[in-house]
């Protein structure tokens, strides 16, 4: 996997890009969509959709120093898919509904006062929701409630939806 990562082309402002599509689109590794692609990937899409911990995903999206056969099969399934089709991730369903609770979450957060909530923090809580919780419905509050340390170490409040 580390040969096929530095085949990619490389640039300290971008980070790894992904070649897709025949070399006809570039998608930086870094960036915080891939990275939710990813987790979803890791989350619905793995032959045996494995428990791990959230610390391990949120690891895994950021592509670790070292890693074990498991995070290597994975990680080269995803790219092959991505270099293959980025349209896949960017536009297939399954993926536009989960980066959409992500958003949703982020909105509903930084509507309710919590203008500081960053994409990467909406997204870290939602992926520790997803793996208590991969099936049940999203709403912000169920969110909110599964966060309890990370809600209190960033200060983030949300008492549900205003109704106006």
């Amino acid at each position: 996997m580390q040969s096929l990562l530095n085949s990619y082309p490389w640039k300290p402002s971008t980070g790894i890009v992904v070649p897709c599509n025949n070399k006809k689109y570039y998608v930086r590794l870094r960036s915080i969509p891939v990275k939710e692609f990813f987790a979803i990937y890791v989350l619905y899409e793995c032959s045996a959709r494995p428990k791990f911990l959230p610390e391990t995903v949120l690891s895994f999206c950021k592509i670790p120093e070292t890693y074990n056969d498991q995070y290597e099969n994975i990680m080269l399934a995803f790219l092959e898919q991505l270099s293959c089709n980025k349209d896949y991730f960017f536009k297939g369903k399954l993926y536009t509904h989960y980066v959409d609770e992500i958003k949703t979450l982020l909105e509903d957060l930084q509507e309710g006062g919590n203008q500081f909530v960053t994409r990467e923090m909406a997204f870290e809580m939602w992926l520790r929701y997803r793996l208590l919780f991969r099936d049940n419905v999203f709403s912000t509050q169920s969110v909110v409630e599964a966060n309890p340390v990370m809600c209190k170490r960033n200060n983030i409040i949300y008492a549900g939806p205003l109704l106006i």
